[in-house]
């Protein structure tokens, strides 16, 4: 493996229009930036042709390495590193996705889900002149000009994440149309909600408003959230804290709060 010229002098050239990144790709430029050992990067694509036809994003794989960061030892290569230093190389803009800070209701209406699916894009932000549409596929440009004539708006691109761009990917579009759903069947006003801050809400104080849905993602592995501190009057079996997924480490999505567990005290 032979670094290549860096990703961005690449991306001004246009070379490497619609295609996705590869792992040979990103190998070379963290050779290049020194964060790798040519060594290390040789072991790994040995290692990956054992493993042809895998869908994983190739920062996903590098970041599974758990590899210390040389420039500070006392860290490690994770994908967020990965994906901020992936920004930097290609001259985006990097974007941690906060969805307490998202109107998903809004952002679902810039496209389906099928097509974010299809790109790896999801949108993140939108106003009466711009939608920002955050991409782990730098070079997978293909929709830009197409979702620009669509929408009649300016396309601000950013880079995240692709477990993020994924997992939010799914939980948005649900979210939304969950929450349609529901306005629907109890004839009230919940197409106002916008935000995972409206729903945690909703979750806390709109008891009245709680579902007996058997549609949540507790018994299905849901979407992982931070973990969310309940107040003292919280349903909660788990005093302090919203009941644990069964599927993850830390507090359950804002959709099992929004439509609790069956089995959970109401």
């Amino acid at each position: 493996m032979t670094p290549t010229s860096s990703l961005h002098k690449a991306d001004q050239a246009r070379q490497p229009t619609d295609t996705r990144l590869t792992l040979e790709q990103l190998l070379a430029e963290l050779v290049a930036d020194k964060l790798v050992t040519q060594d290390t990067g040789d072991k790994l694509l040995a290692l990956r042709r054992n493993f042809r036809g895998s869908d994983v994003h190739p920062l996903v794989l590098l970041a599974d390495q758990k590899w210390k960061d040389p420039r500070n030892p006392k860290k490690l290569l994770n994908l967020e590193v990965l994906t901020e230093w992936l920004a930097g190389k290609v001259g985006l803009p990097y974007l941690h996705i906060d969805p307490f800070k998202i109107d998903f209701a809004a952002v679902t209406k810039v496209m389906s889900n099928a097509y974010a699916t299809r790109f790896r894009i999801l949108p993140v932000g939108v106003t009466s002149t711009e939608a920002v549409i955050a991409t782990c596929e730098p070079y997978v440009r293909e929709w830009e000009s197409e979702l620009a004539r669509i929408l009649r708006l300016d396309i601000k691109r950013v880079v995240a994440n692709p477990v993020d761009i994924n997992s939010y990917l799914i939980e948005f579009y649900n979210l939304a149309r969950s929450v349609k759903g529901a306005g629907q069947q109890h004839g009230t006003s919940l197409s106002d909600i916008t935000n995972f801050e409206q729903l945690v809400q909703l979750g806390v104080s709109g008891s009245s408003m709680r579902t007996t849905s058997t549609s949540c993602a507790w018994s299905t592995g849901c979407f992982s959230m931070r973990s969310i501190s309940a107040p003292a009057t919280s349903t909660s079996s788990r005093a302090g804290t919203w009941p644990t997924c069964a599927s993850a480490s830390t507090a359950c999505c804002i959709r099992c709060i929004r439509f609790p567990h069956p089995s959970l005290p109401r």
